[in-house]
Parts: C-alpha cells; sequence; structure tokens
C-alpha cells in the first residue's frame, strides 16, 4: 500500500456522476494510507459529494486511513455548510 494517492475530479461530481466517483474514491482508498482528493477540476458539487466523501472519510477512519480534500471550490464549501459538516480531514 502507498503512502498517499491523489484523486483528481473532473467534470459532474455531483448526483450524475456520483456513481462512478463512489468507484473511484473506494479503488483509491485500498492502495493508500492517505487520499487526496484534488477538485480543480470538478464542474459542479452538490450534496451528493457531501455525502460519498463524508462516508469514505469515515471508513477511512475505520480503516486508519485519511482523505484530504484539495482545492475545493467555493460550491463545495457551501455544500458542506448546507449539510451542516465540516470539510473532512486538512484543506488544502
Amino acid at each position: 500500500m502507498s503512502e498517499s494517492r491523489t484523486l483528481r475530479l473532473s467534470g459532474d461530481c455531483g448526483l450524475r456522476g456520483i456513481r462512478a466517483l463512489r468507484d473511484e474514491v473506494s479503488v483509491a482508498l485500498t492502495s493508500a494510507a492517505v487520499l487526496e482528493i484534488d477538485c480543480t477540476a470538478a464542474e459542479s458539487i452538490d450534496l451528493s459529494f457531501v455525502q460519498l466523501v463524508t462516508s469514505a472519510a469515515r471508513t477511512a477512519e475505520g480503516e486508519g486511513k485519511r482523505i484530504r480534500i484539495i482545492n475545493l471550490p467555493e460550491a463545495g464549501h457551501a455544500a458542506f455548510a448546507r449539510a451542516g459538516l465540516s470539510v473532512p480531514g486538512p484543506i488544502a
């Protein structure tokens, strides 16, 4: 297992693209102790993304792993705020 891995998101990270994203996050977590999710190229983020990341962070924590969100756009911060949640992990 590698120390860390970066998953670079692009396109729709909302409801329409969440199933594929869930699979990518799941695979990435099996091979890394720290998963960085880079949202630089994410075009849309909604509450389904928040649910996925929150669930993945809890799963990762239970396995002694971490998730770190980087380059989260304002829409992502707003989605977490609407859900009443904090963005998991340190934010870069």
